[in-house]
């Protein structure tokens, strides 16, 4: 999986619009028919190659041969068929939300608004009839290949930086599923496990990313008004539990998971918080992590991540443009959501992505609007964050430090100006990730790539100013820490200290 080693990258969740007219073959003549085929085919070439002119680095195919995003495997299993919903079934339109504002979603059901735009007519042909199992799941890898075959084709002519094809995960299959054959849900869902991860294995070995969907489990939340906490955490486990049996000898760094809460449009009050379920969600045998990020409900849960450690290796992709608005974010606001969590996880492990799939949620044209403003305030993050990080060159005694951001060169009177840090980066050592040495240290080896990059040893001292930020972009006290350097410190919002060092005085310090 690629990483922000040089800039942020961009991506997204997966679902985009599918062009009118080959929804409406699909719809009359099905997936298989011979005219819709090339149709299929052509669809997915054009949505690739749009995604890289509005600036996406990882990118798919739209989700285009698919129906809804859970329940388009009753088409590829053997053992699942469909029946017409009767009064009995258990509804899958209840929930707290439902149940605090029954006004407003009485309203939202009688002028179908709940979901946004729902002009696709074959995404959401999957849900007139309910899936029943009346045997043995078996899993058909016809559909699969197919959809491989033409993410492969689009790529041959537009080549990205790379690839990723969404799949549902087991617990989100079963919601909404009757259970006529196995009897138990363990059963059910192990059964679900072993066929779904014929496709997981299928993505992977042809060189695309996996990714993996599960917004159920933090929609089932408020879908459940009968579990408490501690009851939700448990079937929360279990699912992830059976999810990690279907990833079992995958390998990690191929696969991203997807978590939400449900891309409905309505209140959304009784979300479950990102803080109760990250725990469980970071179990997940993945890369990457998807969440919500963007939206009035979660946008402040980027705090968590100053108590929350990432597994190191791992990548979080926060969604910084959001299906849940009609309104167009603003590219400095991308930019500030995403420099929020490089600040707190470091760069190189965040990725700028999306809350939720545009497709069957919001208009296309909004849509598109929305990702040429994630690439747009991806690329201005990115050149302000690699403007002011550094790390020390190795060698250089040190540790981890306790939050330390890096150091910003705000003004250097050297024999010529620095107007990009680049200039001292091959000095400077590697790029700041989630470890650093102390501040002291920290400070004292970009001051010493300057000198080293600008000064023979022993001439004239050089005056640095340096800005040193903590993670949380508080004024980082380095007064006691820097006091044997005999440098002076000043009170500004980022405390600026003037450093007046030769070569040798550094070498000496630094040994």
């Amino acid at each position: 999986m690629r990483r922000s080693t040089d800039r942020i990258l961009t991506t997204h969740v997966g679902a985009l619009q599918r062009p009118a007219g080959l929804s409406k073959a699909m719809a009359e003549h099905g997936e298989w028919a011979p005219e819709v085929l090339p149709q299929l085919r052509d669809a997915v070439a054009d949505v690739v190659a749009r995604q890289q002119d509005t600036g996406i680095d990882v990118v798919d195919d739209g989700e285009f041969g698919k129906t809804i995003w859970m329940w388009y495997v009753r088409d590829r299993m053997d053992g699942i068929t469909a029946r017409d919903w009767s009064e009995n079934d258990e509804a899958l339109l209840k929930g707290r939300d439902r149940d605090q504002f029954p006004g407003f979603y009485a309203w939202a059901d009688a002028n179908a608004s709940l979901f946004g735009y729902m002009e696709d007519s074959y995404f959401w042909s999957a849900n007139v009839t309910q899936p029943v199992v009346t045997g043995p799941i078996r899993y058909r890898p016809e559909a699969v290949r197919r959809d491989i075959a033409n993410l492969t084709a689009a790529l041959r002519d537009r080549p990205a930086a790379e690839a990723f094809m969404p799949v549902v995960a087991p617990a989100s299959i079963e919601v909404g599923l009757a259970d006529e054959y196995y009897g138990s849900r363990d059963d059910l869902m192990r059964a679900l496990a072993d066929a779904i991860r014929e496709e997981y294995k299928a993505i992977i070995d042809a060189g695309f990313m996996l990714q993996v969907d599960d917004a159920w489990v933090p929609a089932t939340w408020d879908r459940s008004p009968e579990y408490d906490l501690d009851a939700y955490r448990r079937y929360a486990a279990d699912s992830i539990e059976v999810l990690n049996h279907a990833l079992d000898g995958l390998p990690e760094d191929r696969i991203r998971y997807h978590l939400c809460w449900g891309s409905w449009h309505g209140p959304h009050a009784n979300d479950i918080p990102l803080a109760d379920i990250a725990d469980i969600m970071l179990r997940v045998k993945a890369g990457a992590y998807l969440v919500e990020a963007a939206n009035s409900r979660h946008e402040h849960e980027y705090h968590l991540w100053e108590d929350t450690r990432l597994p190191e290796g791992k990548i979080l992709i926060p969604g910084v443009v959001t299906h849940a608005t009609n309104q167009i974010e603003h590219p400095e606001l991308v930019a500030e959501r995403i420099t929020r969590y490089a600040d707190r996880l470091g760069r190189e492990n965040v990725m700028a992505g999306a809350d939720c799939g545009f497709g069957s949620r919001i208009h296309p044209e909004l849509g598109w609007a929305k990702l040429a403003a994630l690439a747009e305030g991806a690329a201005l993050a990115s050149r302000r964050i690699w403007k002011r990080l550094f790390c020390v060159e190795p060698g250089i005694p040190g540790g981890v430090a306790a939050g330390v951001v890096g150091v910003e060169v705000d003004e250097a009177p050297l024999d010529q100006p620095v107007t990009d840090l680049e200039d001292v980066a091959p000095a400077a050592g590697a790029p700041l990730g989630n470890s650093c040495p102390p501040r002291a240290v920290l400070v004292l080896a970009v001051a010493r790539a300057l000198g080293d990059h600008h000064v023979a040893a022993g001439e004239d001292p050089v005056e640095v100013r340096v800005v040193v930020r903590d993670r949380l972009d508080r004024p980082a006290d380095v007064t006691e820490e820097l006091a044997d350097l005999r440098l002076a410190c000043r009170d500004s919002p980022f405390r600026e200290v003037d450093l007046r060092v030769v070569g040798e005085k550094l070498k000496d310090a630094a040994a």
